[in-house]
């Protein structure tokens, strides 16, 4: 789901696979070695285009939390538009 982080910026490893990337209106191919920063304020989303694993960072931290508190919902909560916009209000995760 495309989001915006306005407190944090995002950054991504890429391990292992292919992954694609949206941000702002460009789109990226990252592959094995590859990394994406995505600065504050930019709209963005990314999805795996092969079996891979990616390491995201962010700073400063603290979305974390947001993983572990979807984690603890029925799965269909993280596509839930009402859910996530509740946890955007505490998390810094808008969906764009």
């Amino acid at each position: 789901m495309p989001h915006v982080h306005h407190e944090l910026d995002e950054l991504f490893y890429v391990v292992d696979g292919s992954f694609t990337f949206t941000c702002g209106h460009d789109d990226y191919t990252a592959e094995l070695g590859a990394f994406v920063m995505v600065p504050r304020g930019t709209r963005h989303v990314f999805s795996a285009t092969t079996d891979g694993v990616v390491l995201v960072l962010w700073t400063p931290g603290g979305l974390e939390q947001m993983f572990l508190e979807l984690g603890r919902l029925p799965a269909q909560s993280i596509t839930d538009r009402a859910t996530r916009a509740e946890m955007s209000k505490r998390y810094d995760s808008t969906p764009a």
